[in-house]
């Protein structure tokens, strides 16, 4: 059985563009170490000991900081999402 694929509707591109704006501008307000760990992990998919390996860090101290900055990314992200509503 084929599965079929469809595309978004104009509502669902709106949300989603609306969604990656909020993100885009809660990582420009956090601190800049955060926005670091948060794109080495996410964007560029790097392990803790990848990341450890590249900074000079340990890697308990990068998990410490990379939980440190999604509570801060949650902050801000909460924050533009009251205005925004």
């Amino acid at each position: 059985m084929a599965l079929c694929s469809r595309e978004p509707s104009g509502e669902e591109r709106l949300i989603e563009t609306e969604e990656q704006h909020i993100l885009n501008q809660a990582m420009r307000r956090i601190r800049p170490a955060h926005r670091k760990i948060i794109l080495l992990r996410h964007r560029d998919g790097l392990s803790f000991g990848q990341i450890a390996e590249l900074t000079g860090k340990k890697s308990t101290a990068l998990r410490k900081l990379w939980a440190r900055a999604i509570e801060a990314l949650q902050s801000e992200i909460g924050s533009d999402w009251k205005h925004s509503a």
